[in-house]
């Protein structure tokens, strides 16, 4: 597997488990609704999972420029969708 591969499922994997936090948020099932918290879950997220990668993968990330489309645009997607998902279908999905 190319390590550009590597480095955006790297990406999306958590994005998919914060995208699922961050509808928990969103609905209330933690006792309080709050968008703010369930926003900057992801960000700290995306930063950890990039300082990871920057350790690990230095030699294939060359600048911001390809992190942003191998990492931050991946994450991004697949994070808001889930959100939206989940959030749209809470009522329906068992553990919200």
């Amino acid at each position: 597997m190319d390590e550009v591969q590597k480095i955006t499922t790297i990406h999306i994997v958590p994005a998919f488990f914060c995208g699922i936090i961050s509808a928990m948020f969103s609905y209330g099932t933690f006792g309080f609704k709050n968008e703010l918290i369930a926003s900057l879950i992801g960000i700290v997220v995306i930063y950890l999972i990039g300082q990871y990668c920057q350790r690990n993968f230095k030699e294939s990330i060359d600048g911001f420029s390809q992190w942003f489309m191998t990492g931050i645009m991946p994450f991004g997607f697949t994070w808001f969708i889930v959100w939206v998902i989940f959030f749209s279908y809470a009522k329906f999905i068992p553990f919200i």
